[in-house]
């Protein structure tokens, strides 16, 4: 389940929310269990620079995080915001607060860089990619990583079918069986409201 809301009331202020739960069995067994949110607000200074505030949450299971809250505030640049294209790119600071279970919670500040990309390759068909890395400033080499790519085609003018490769990768996990990287392949029927 995923959702993708934005307010653009048409002026310089932009709020943007996003989150994806991932919950899957194999053979009667929980395989992913994963919730993200991202709630964003964005203040255009330029066409093409901006200033944001936002605050990332992520719980997965199978990556020993029972919570992970990233309050940050930072600067962004659009290289293209064309109905084609877009592409930007941003960066910021704030703080990071990580709960694993069996340990106290882990406060650091972090640094955050975030990279999109939106590209029109049809009329009916749109490739997105989407980069972000999270680290904390108390130990930079614990960091995560997202990357992820899609593709979507619109099936009638509110609906696409879309198909997406999520990537997550924590450099530092909090025990050593927990893998580092995790691939998830969606498929998915978009509904535009």
């Amino acid at each position: 389940m995923a959702y993708d809301a934005t307010y653009d009331p048409r002026r310089k202020n932009v709020v943007k929310s996003d989150g994806l739960m991932l919950r899957g069995k194999t053979e009667g067994t929980v395989s992913a269990n994963r919730l993200g949110l991202n709630v964003r607000d964005e203040y255009r200074l330029t066409p093409k620079v901006f200033v944001f505030g936002q605050n990332q949450y992520l719980k997965d299971e199978f990556k020993n995080i029972d919570y992970l809250l990233a309050p940050t505030a930072g600067v962004g640049y659009k290289f293209f915001d064309s109905e084609a294209t877009k592409l930007s790119v941003d960066g910021s600071a704030g703080g990071v607060w990580e709960k694993n279970p069996g340990v106290d919670v882990n406060g650091s500040g972090a640094l955050a860089l975030g990279q999109k990309l939106s590209q029109t390759v049809t009329s009916t068909t749109t490739l997105t990619q989407a980069f972000s890395g999270l680290w904390k400033t108390s130990d930079l080499e614990d960091a995560l990583y997202t990357l992820g790519v899609s593709l979507a085609a619109s099936m009638s003018a509110r609906t696409q079918l879309k198909a997406e490769v999520l990537d997550t990768f924590k450099n530092r996990p909090p025990i050593p069986t927990v893998q580092k990287n995790d691939v998830a392949v969606l498929m998915a029927i978009v509904y535009k409201m």
